[in-house]
């Protein structure tokens, strides 16, 4: 195995076969958690870092399904 498909292979285990979809709820879900934590204004840092760390998943998860739509692998398989 190269170290090229042992780099994707740990990512694909990290972040799975992710649908377009779900992708772009768990981006949403972090700006709304934002969003809250800004209207709150109570300083809580950890609201803030829990906001980044869903809208970076959501990101690298929208990255990953675009990738496997457009070269049919994963989810999009046959599609």
């Amino acid at each position: 195995m190269s170290e090229d498909a042992g780099g994707e292979q740990l990512w694909r285990s990290i972040v799975g076969r992710p649908a377009l979809w779900m992708a772009v709820a768990w981006t949403a879900l972090g700006v709304v958690w934002l969003v809250f934590a800004g209207v709150e204004g109570h300083g809580e840092v950890w609201r803030w870092i829990i906001g980044g760390v869903w809208i970076a998943l959501g990101v690298g998860r929208i990255a990953v399904a675009v990738w496997d739509r457009r070269h049919r692998r994963g989810r999009y398989v046959g599609r």
